[in-house]
């Protein structure tokens, strides 16, 4: 005769079995503690990002200026700066971020090859520190008054020659000397600079600057400032304000001589938005210019210079 089993025991029972059986159903998992997640299947590797982001790709190799260069499936080249790589997995599910960081290892082989984007230590056409570690800057622009300015001065045009160097993932900072020129309106100085890279072409520049000299009755130094958006460092919207002062002094002539008078000091403030080309666009503008005036010089002069 069996012996009756009460419901206390009948639950503890059922909770045992399903215990038991929960714990087998674990240990047929695979274990997954510890192993590194490959590569999709259609790529040959996996970039893993620090903050969890991944990238696919064919190749990665260290590339100038700490870093790295690797080239995506559909075989374009990209940059990455190499303090942002977690891991580089194959398909397998191997770490290469060792041999790609420290050794300065292609895997599986160089990534560049004959598309490779050029870097060089210093270059015509600016970009971020993908491109370049530092760029010329020839720039040449077109402004028209918003606010503050004579009747006469419709337009103002503008060059300015320099120099900026990249620092960090995404600035670069220079400077560069000016000139601006309009109808009874003549500036020159310096500017510093400092640029913002959104991506490796597109960027927000900001670049106040002090006027050293000007025409008539300016009384330096003046105060200029710029705001722009750089698309591919070779156009550019503009946005200018400056700050000038004149002194101007009245005398009168008492029949032998002239007596000074009073002397008027003004200041005035102008606002202007405009367009400004780079790079090769800024070159060329400025040589055409300079022919431009060369053949003025040469109508209006008699020939001679």
């Amino acid at each position: 005769m069996m012996p009756r089993i009460g419901l206390a025991d009948r639950k503890t029972t059922i909770s045992v079995t399903l215990l038991t059986l929960g714990l087998l159903a674990l240990g047929a998992l695979p274990c997954r503690a510890g192993s590194s997640p490959a590569a999709p299947a259609d790529s040959v590797l996996w970039i893993g990002l620090e903050r969890g982001d991944s990238l696919e790709a064919r190749a990665v190799e260290m590339a100038a200026n700490d870093f790295v260069r690797y080239r995506t499936p559909d075989g374009a080249i990209r940059y990455l700066p190499a303090n942002r790589i977690a891991h580089i997995y194959d398909r397998d599910g191997t770490d290469f971020q060792r041999r790609v960081l420290r050794d300065r290892k292609s895997v599986p082989g160089p990534a560049g090859g004959s598309t490779s984007s050029k870097y060089s230590a210093l270059a015509f056409r600016g970009g971020d520190r993908t491109h370049c570690a530092s760029f010329l800057l020839t720039e040449a622009g077109v402004f028209v008054p918003l606010t503050g300015a004579a009747p006469d001065q419709n337009l103002f045009g503008s060059v300015d020659v320099g120099w900026m160097g990249n620092v960090g993932r995404s600035s670069a900072v220079g400077t560069s000397a000016f000139w601006e020129s309009g109808t009874n309106h003549n500036r020159g100085g310096v500017r510093l600079r400092y640029r913002r890279w959104l991506n490796d072409r597109l960027s927000l520049e900001l670049s106040p600057g002090v006027v050293l000299s000007g025409n008539d009755t300016y009384d330096p130094p003046g105060y200029i400032g710029q705001a722009a958006l750089n698309m591919g460092d070779l156009m550019s919207v503009v946005v200018e304000g400056e700050h000038e002062r004149f002194t101007s002094a009245y005398g009168y002539w008492n029949g032998s001589s002239t007596v000074s008078g009073a002397t008027q000091h003004t200041s005035n403030t102008t606002l202007r938005v405009g367009l400004r080309g780079g790079s090769y666009i800024g070159a060329g503008s400025m040589f055409l210019a300079g022919i431009a005036l060369a053949a003025l010089a040469a109508a209006f002069g008699g020939g001679t210079w």
